[in-house]
């Protein structure tokens, strides 16, 4: 659009301002009219070529040009004198196997009903070039009589029925989009496409006609029945295209002359589709008679919409046919909204999508579960809303099957075994270190473990015993844990940060068989402890392989022979006790192995560098950065307190 104060001029139609105004917010440029005509026969490209210039010189609107002027809100339109200023746009595209032309004009001047009006024009002019008699609606004379409906003295009638009008949109906002449509720039339209099946079609077609109806409001029921399913709102309003002409005043009209109206409807999931599709028909009928006094606010409500196109039509020009072979026009603007495109030989079903507000998985899924429910009338027709389906056996089988084929071989393994195998792998790769500077391998990491185990089941501790485990974060820790697994009981961690009361109930309510702790967390365990709880502490000094443990009696450090089964303990882990008191979670080997052989593969253990363990021994994530390592070859760092 160009800006001048010189020049005159005429005043937009509001269907032009309308679109006008959102051509501001987004890009005028994406609201196009287009259609493909294929040619049937023999034909001449100069006939057709002065067939179409015939054409553009009978309609004005196809010789507009719009223009803004300083002070004035919208553009006014200018029509050129001559065919060179045409806003009509003809590509040819000719191969052996098929002619065709493809026809194009900004939606400022067309919708699909003028395409439809242009073609049938350019097949009689190609006959005859001046074989027109009459004299065709102006679409700058039709802009006055658009605006005295909307504007004039009879309107009053019409604004009270629209404001009547209830709109339903709070269905748009539980879809799943992305609902973050603002200042971000535009990203442009999307489209998906899908193609309904012709056994479908005949069939809906026959049961149009037994519900007295036509295909297309079988299929704009069918639309609505999906928004509800999708987003569980009962009340739902649809932005409908109306082709803005009333029978015998603009009939053929060449211009911008179609409209979406809102058109709210109740699905009720309990009744059958054909009481929705008799609802809409009759909720059509009567906005239709007031379509051309609609006046667009000038916030319009987020809604989904829907259309539908009729190509397929032949038009004949002596040995010349002309078929209307794709048709469409992007008149308005919606998040998300369905376009039919009826013909007797194949029909196809589009899904427009605004990029910000959508992905195209999203509108993909959207689209498939309208076309599985249209095919579901089709099967069952007497079915109620809330049964027809929505998912079709392809995508159920992945859904309930494919997705859900997790079996895998399980190990029969435990973590014990798992680390004794490395330890056989690697004995001298590095196992553990802490931020203290202490290192185990492998080898001796597992020496120690060992020792400490025979000095456990020494103590009689075994199968289903259970081991409180107080201890720093540190390489000895690591070596506690593995002993009490190898001694075939379960550890039950108590974190020396908790308060004394906490460690006191789960004392007791493990009822702990021994408490494994060292002389520096003597004054965070409680005073209530019972004389009888044997408590095993750490020597104070450090042996040379880094650990106090090291240094216990036994100069035995092979494995020892394995006692636990995998549905006894290998761990207890407390709740939190935000919702009352804390709870024990009895943790099994069968689980605690299975789960570590799992995330070994997940994880890609055996590719990285090895694990952070920065987590208190309470905190169920200590066992992926602690055990899961240890069962894959790789190295544990341990982060000690308060660093």
């Amino acid at each position: 659009m160009t800006s001048t104060s010189n020049l005159s001029g005429y005043q937009l139609s509001p269907h032009q301002e309308r679109l006008y105004r959102l051509g501001r917010n987004d890009t005028i440029s994406a609201f196009r009219a287009q259609c493909t005509v294929q040619l049937r026969g023999a034909f001449s490209r100069s006939r057709l070529e002065a067939a179409l210039h015939t054409v553009v010189r009978r309609h004005e609107i196809l010789r507009t040009s719009f223009h803004r002027v300083p002070g004035v809100s919208f553009p006014v339109q200018v029509i050129a004198d001559s065919i060179s200023g045409s806003s009509l746009s003809i590509q040819f595209d000719s191969t052996p196997d098929q002619a065709q032309f493809h026809l194009a004009l900004p939606s400022l001047c067309s919708d699909t009903i003028t395409l439809q009006s242009l073609v049938r024009e350019i097949a009689a002019a190609y006959t005859e070039a001046d074989g027109f008699s009459d004299d065709p609606i102006q679409y700058a004379d039709a802009s006055e009589l658009l605006r005295e409906w909307i504007e004039g003295p009879e309107a009053e009638a019409a604004k009270r029925y629209w404001a009547q009008i209830p709109i339903a949109d709070e269905y748009f906002k539980k879809l799943p989009l992305a609902h973050h449509r603002g200042p971000e720039e535009y990203a442009g339209l999307g489209c998906c496409s899908a193609t309904l099946p012709i056994e479908t079609q005949r069939s809906l077609e026959a049961l149009a006609e037994k519900w007295s109806s036509s295909l297309d409001s079988l299929l704009l029921a069918c639309w609505y029945a999906t928004l509800q399913r999708w987003s569980g709102s009962r009340e739902i309003t649809v932005a409908c295209r109306f082709d803005g002409r009333p029978q015998g005043l603009l009939d053929n009209a060449v211009g911008l002359y179609a409209n979406f109206l809102p058109v709210t409807a109740s699905v009720k999931l309990e009744e059958q589709l054909s009481v929705l599709v008799h609802e809409l028909n009759k909720v059509r009928a009567e906005h239709g008679k007031w379509q051309m006094s609609y006046s667009h606010a000038e916030t319009t409500p987020s809604l989904c919409a829907f259309e539908v196109d009729y190509p397929g039509i032949c038009f004949k020009s002596e040995n010349t046919e002309f078929v209307l072979s794709k048709l469409h026009a992007v008149i308005d603007h919606f998040g998300l909204w369905i376009h039919c495109s009826l013909q007797q030989s194949h029909s196809n079903l589009e899904l427009f999508y605004d990029r910000r507000l959508c992905s195209e998985s999203q509108a993909g899924a959207i689209l498939n579960s309208y076309l599985e429910l249209v095919r579901s009338v089709a099967r069952k027709p007497k079915a109620i809303i809330g049964e027809l389906e929505l998912v079709g056996a392809e995508e159920r089988e992945l859904l309930l099957r494919t997705w859900n084929t997790t079996k895998v071989d399980f190990t029969q393994s435990t973590v014990v075994e798992l680390f004794e195998h490395q330890v056989a792998l690697r004995p001298h790769a590095l196992a553990v270190r802490d931020t203290s500077g202490n290192c185990l391998t492998y080898a001796q990491l597992n020496a120690a473990a060992n020792r400490w185990a025979r000095r456990l089941r020494h103590a009689g501790i075994g199968p289903e015993a259970r081991v409180g485990v107080c201890l720093q974060r540190s390489c000895s820790l690591i070596v506690a844990l593995l002993g009490v697994l190898k001694s075939g009981a379960a550890y039950v961690p108590l974190d020396p940060s908790y308060p004394q009361d906490r460690l006191a109930f789960m004392i007791q309510d493990a009822d702990l068989a021994l408490l494994l702790t060292q002389a520096s967390l003597a004054s965070a365990l409680p005073d209530s402890l019972s004389p009888s709880l044997p408590i095993l502490r750490t020597e104070e000094e450090h042996a040379n392989d880094g650990t106090e443990l090291e240094n216990q009696s036994s100069s035995d450090t092979s494995n020892l022979p394995l006692v636990a089964q995998p549905d006894n303990l290998a761990y207890v882990i407390y709740t939190s006790g935000s919702t009352g008191r804390p709870k024990g979670v009895m943790i099994s080997h069968r689980g605690l192995s299975n789960y570590v052989a799992w995330a070994t593969q997940f994880y890609a253990v055996t590719e990285g560098a090895g694990a952070l363990l920065h987590s208190p021994l309470s905190f169920d994530l200590t066992v992926t950065s602690l055990f899961v390592p240890l069962a894959g070859g790789s190295t544990v760092v341990v982060v000690e307190q308060n660093q």
